[in-house]
């Protein structure tokens, strides 16, 4: 976020005032979710599959 705002005042988007009040706003980060499926055998099932062929970032984007 920092280095956004900061590329921004570099651009002349915002000041670098409004950077400062923005910076000073505490990060909120969203936790994972607690998700619940009908079948998570199947959900399983799938991710080991998916897992198997392609490397876990990719998987969990």
């Amino acid at each position: 976020r920092n280095l956004c705002l900061d590329q921004m005042t570099r651009y002349g988007m915002i000041t670098p005032e409004e950077a400062e009040r923005a910076k000073a706003v505490p990060l909120q980060l969203a936790g994972i979710p607690d998700e619940t499926y009908p079948a998570p055998h199947f959900v399983d099932y799938v991710l080991e599959y998916l897992l198997d062929r392609y490397d876990a970032e990719t998987v969990y984007r």
